[in-house]
């Protein structure tokens, strides 16, 4: 089950680890999001046959001093779909999520996607 994003918010001023542990947790579509995610990254990228997904496309420092990190389109277009699948709230936590899952994937040098 997904959680509110409210929810996910308090988890993570109470305790790093317990959002983090809330972001591991499968949930019912989990494998049809991944699913999902790989089929937009796959139309974003040339890079999936390596099994390279970038999860951040540029981190510099503006004009003003801040920082700016850019997100690779694929982002963008994977947190609308499932902001429309689960609503804005759960869809917001179902996107980090699945960011979590390919993070965890890619750190245990398995494909990120299947």
């Amino acid at each position: 089950m997904i959680i509110e994003k409210q929810q996910l918010d308090q988890l993570l001023a109470q305790s790093f680890e317990a959002y983090k542990e809330e972001l591991k947790k499968p949930w019912p579509e989990m494998e049809t999001d991944l699913d999902k995610a790989f089929e937009i990254i796959a139309l974003n990228s040339d890079s999936v046959e390596q099994h390279q997904v970038s999860l951040v496309d540029e981190i510099h420092i503006n004009e003003h001093g801040e920082q700016v990190i850019n997100f690779p389109a694929w982002q963008d277009e994977l947190e609308r779909h499932l902001k429309f699948k689960y609503g804005q709230s759960k869809g917001q936590v179902a996107f980090n999520k699945v960011i979590m899952q390919i993070f965890l994937r890619l750190r245990q040098n398995q494909p990120a996607l299947h």
